[in-house]
């Protein structure tokens, strides 16, 4: 009975009230359509930043490559240099090799039975271990004659060349030895050295001293030629 009587109480709904419906429907999708927009939009945004994000991570890994792979060049001016001289971390300028090379030649071809050990040790910081090891009982007996004839010997170059190539140092200069009882002794000789730096610290791989002219590329092809003929 109950439920009869509000069916029949029930009124159909009047115009205005389906209009206001209505209404209320079309705000309802406006506020879809705007949000499905923005949501558009953000997703936008998003995939922009992202592709900016990806491009600072990518570029920010190649600055750190850069900084720990990136080996300076120090450059000096040195005393007694007139030439500025650049040192890397693997190499040196032409300028490094021929002066490294002329402080070795000067310090090793001057010498007397006083100086002749304190030269050995000094070359202990010039020469790489292996070479130091190679030549140092040479070396000190060398130093031995010096000192039982009480001779001292004396180097002045005067040419020096630098060979690119094979990354040779040649010191062609005037060496006298002179005993303390005897007459001077004149010899043409030539130092040759080879440099080699790591981790920007220069050292001597290779050493030779010989009478004569440097024994250069020029040198070397003339006495192949004449061994050929």
């Amino acid at each position: 009975m109950t439920l009869l009587m509000r069916f029949l109480q029930w009124k159909k709904p009047s115009a205005n009230t389906l209009c206001t419906y209505n209404d209320d429907l079309e705000d309802t999708n406006v506020l879809f359509s705007k949000f499905t927009g923005d949501r558009g939009q953000m997703i936008t945004i998003a995939n922009r930043l992202s592709i900016v994000i990806m491009v600072l991570v990518i570029m920010l890994m190649f600055s750190s490559y850069h900084a720990i792979t990136n080996k300076d060049v120090v450059q000096l001016i040195p005393p007694h240099l007139d030439k500025r001289v650049t040192v890397a971390y693997n190499k040196a300028s032409k300028e490094f090799h021929l002066k490294y090379g002329l402080y070795a030649a000067v310090l090793m071809g001057n010498a007397n039975p006083e100086t002749a050990n304190s030269i050995i040790d000094a070359l202990q910081h010039v020469f790489s271990p292996e070479l130091y090891k190679q030549h140092k009982k040479d070396l000190f007996t060398q130093a031995e004659m010096l000192a039982k004839t009480s001779s001292t010997v004396q180097f002045e170059p005067s040419r020096w060349e630098y060979e690119p190539k094979t990354n040779l140092v040649f010191i062609t200069g005037k060496q006298t030895l002179r005993p303390e009882n005897g007459r001077p002794k004149i010899k043409t000789m030539t130092y040759e050295f080879q440099l080699k730096v790591v981790d920007y610290v220069p050292s001597i791989e290779h050493y030779a001293l010989y009478e004569g002219p440097a024994r250069n590329f020029e040198y070397r092809n003339n006495k192949h030629a004449l061994a050929n003929k």
